[in-house]
């Protein structure tokens, strides 16, 4: 106390005032001092309980990883603590360059009793993967200020890939191509990459012409496919797409496709044999089978210039798997005597070669015919005369120096006439 001490010009006087906090907060008064030069002087005097103040707190709160683009939220139940025995009022608020990514879901004021802990809820919103710039908590009450460190990871979500088995079609004719896609999806959130894509087999008639070596998230792209089959029948294989995807890295789609087998057979040569002038026209059928897989069309059948064989029935023929079909063809008189061959070349649906038949035929003339008049003579008689009159077609000419030999019959017997002349007696050996 200073109660009528005198201050001298120029001198100080220390005050010492004794501070004995009953709790653990900020107290303040008033000094007051009376003099003869200010009737009542206040002097603020304030002091702070500290050493009562117990505060228990985690310094790193970290909520954990998260999917690039999924929030989390980090609940710690025991974020900071009053251990103490006087209740404490914290203010609860969030700070750093991070601090954008982060909202604070629990009350931002609380008044913690003694031995209470306080719930903190935080969210982390990620905007890409990494963990972000650092953050904190900061807790503000009478005890002073103090800070705990926020931590987050987002992670990349792997891409997913997804394609669904592919039916190239069906080719009619080797050396025939089919081109086809394979479509190829990213399910993930991050890009596809894509190092390769091969065949199992490779030996199938199967071959990769290009592929996307990046696909984005929920985005479609191609594989081109080249079908090129060098045998007929069913063909299939496995395209191999080896990438970064988290469900499968090597992925397998089956492929599949097919060379038709289209072919016909044709029946030995038709062959009309020989035809006298007078016979005249002649038909004949020609069978076909369909020795393939699949229904075809005998669209034309057609010959070479100057054949005197056309195709008067049966076209167009449709022909079953492994049935067989007739066609007719007619052989007109060519107007003179010859042997006479001729490919026939049929046209089919679907195409895929050019078949070619043969068909032959001979115009021949039966030669002269001998007139012989009904008589009767005496077998035994060797100068028996016959008169005989020759009759030859219009192609037998009796040209000078052409050699031919003529036969009679009689009573069952061929002779031979050895000499012929105009007008002469011939003698019957």
């Amino acid at each position: 106390s200073l109660d009528g001490v005198v201050i001298e010009p120029g001198e100080c006087k220390p005050i010492e005032i004794a501070f004995t906090p009953a709790a653990l907060r900020a107290r303040s008064t008033d000094l007051i001092i009376e003099s003869e030069c200010v009737p009542v002087l206040n002097v603020p005097v304030t002091g702070e309980g500290l050493v009562p103040c117990n505060l228990r707190y985690q310094n790193v709160l970290d909520i954990g990883e998260t999917d690039m683009d999924v929030p989390k939220t980090g609940t710690f139940t025991s974020a900071i603590c009053n251990d103490g025995s006087e209740p404490i009022t914290i203010t609860i608020s969030l700070f750093g360059p991070g601090r954008s990514l982060y909202t604070l879901l629990s009350s931002t004021t609380k008044v913690l009793a003694p031995g209470e802990c306080y719930e903190l809820q935080v969210q982390f919103t990620p905007t890409g993967a990494g963990s972000p710039e650092m953050a904190y908590v900061r807790y503000t009450s009478e005890c002073g200020s103090l800070e705990a460190e926020l931590k987050a990871r987002a992670v990349p979500v792997p891409p997913v890939i997804e394609a669904a088995s592919v039916n190239a079609g069906e080719l009619d004719c080797p050396g025939m191509q089919l081109d086809t896609i394979l479509l190829v999806t990213n399910l993930g959130k991050t890009d596809l990459l894509i190092s390769n894509v091969a065949l199992v087999d490779g030996a199938q008639g199967f071959s990769i012409i290009s592929w996307p070596q990046k696909i984005a998230p929920k985005t479609t792209d191609t594989i081109f496919i080249r079908f090129i089959p060098t045998s007929v029948g069913f063909k299939s294989d496995v395209v191999v797409v080896t990438s970064n995807a988290s469900n499968e890295p090597s992925y397998q789609i089956p492929i599949n496709g097919k060379l038709k087998d289209v072919r016909i057979s044709l029946d030995a040569p038709v062959n009309f044999g020989v035809v006298a002038p007078g016979a005249f026209p002649v038909q004949k059928t020609m069978t076909i089978t369909n020795t393939g897989d699949v229904t075809l069309t005998i669209t034309a059948a057609s010959f070479g210039s100057g054949a005197p064989f056309t195709v008067v029935g049966g076209v167009p023929l449709i022909l079953k798997a492994k049935e067989k079909g007739d066609i007719t063809i007619e052989f007109a008189d060519p107007g003179k005597n010859g042997q006479y061959t001729f490919p026939l070349t049929l046209a089919t649906d679907p195409s895929c070669s050019t078949y070619v038949g043969q068909v032959a035929g001979e115009r021949k003339a039966a030669g002269a015919v001998l007139s012989v008049p009904d008589m009767k003579a005496d077998p035994h008689d060797r100068n028996f005369r016959i008169p005989v009159q020759l009759a030859a077609s219009e192609d037998f000419a009796l040209a000078r120096g052409r050699k031919f030999q003529i036969t009679v019959q009689y009573n069952d017997h061929l002779f031979l006439l050895r000499k012929v002349s105009n007008g002469s007696i011939v003698r019957i050996d």
